[in-house]
């Protein structure tokens, strides 16, 4: 038989994954017709990158709005090394990672791993040693930090593992922080920070310290302070450790 065409198509498996179907179409040979269950010989090919999400940028940006949210390039994989000594060692090394507009991504390794630092990399907490970093199509990771930190605080919302409230300041005003320094006015800030508090449940806690909350509750403040600048990219440092 001859292969008259080849069709692929894609869709995503419940797991997050990608599956691939192939429809490959033959013509008839020698007046013999085709039926359930016969046997063939085939060969498939499948390049793969062991441990490595990789899609080249300008196969998924789009200049309607864009269509990816954070790329660390492909082109020029990022590295991270620690100097210790006269050696120093890699935290990251060649890493190139995509993240599309509302993926959701999950990033899984041992402990000392490189997932925290892959997250500050990400987050522009922590500059590269090497490599190249991108926020919706911007270059970044050569940015002041002042720039840095207006977009973090535009762009990013952050759940970190130990949360990090401020520990002499109400659930309300921890909440309210990244609006301060996006200039929102008091009466907005309140009506924001109250809505995002009650969302997460604990709209009955808004005069409470941090220390006066569960190790759940100081997750959800945080949560509701990751969430109150509506940001592009959320990121969550161990989101299942309570």
């Amino acid at each position: 038989s001859v292969v008259e065409s080849i069709g692929i198509s894609s869709v995503v498996t419940s797991t997050g994954g990608t599956a691939y179907k192939v429809k490959i179409t033959l013509s008839k040979k020698d007046g013999v017709d085709f039926r359930l269950e016969m046997n063939g010989d085939a060969e498939i090919i499948a390049n793969t990158y062991s441990n490595t999400l990789f899609v080249p940028s300008d196969a998924v940006v789009e200049e309607d709005g864009g269509n990816f949210v954070w790329v660390i390039n492909g082109g020029n994989k990022v590295s991270k090394k620690y100097e210790m000594g006269e050696e120093g060692f890699y935290a990251l090394k060649d890493v190139s990672l995509n993240i599309n507009k509302g993926e959701f991504v999950a990033i899984i390794g041992p402990s000392g791993s490189g997932k925290s630092t892959l997250m500050h990399v990400i987050g522009l907490l922590d500059k590269p040693s090497s490599g190249e970093v991108f926020l919706e199509g911007e270059e970044v990771h050569n940015l002041s930090e002042i720039k840095q930190a207006q977009l973090r605080n535009k762009h990013i919302g952050f759940i970190f593992q130990v949360f990090n409230l401020l520990p002499r300041t109400s659930v309300l005003e921890n909440v309210e922080m990244p609006l301060i320094y996006s200039g929102v006015s008091k009466n907005q800030r309140g009506e924001r920070a109250i809505k995002a508090l009650e969302i997460v449940g604990l709209k009955d806690k808004l005069q409470n310290k941090p220390f006066q909350l569960s190790g759940g509750q100081q997750q959800r403040v945080a949560i509701a302070r990751a969430l109150i600048n509506n940001p592009s990219l959320i990121l969550a440092d161990e989101p299942t450790g309570n």
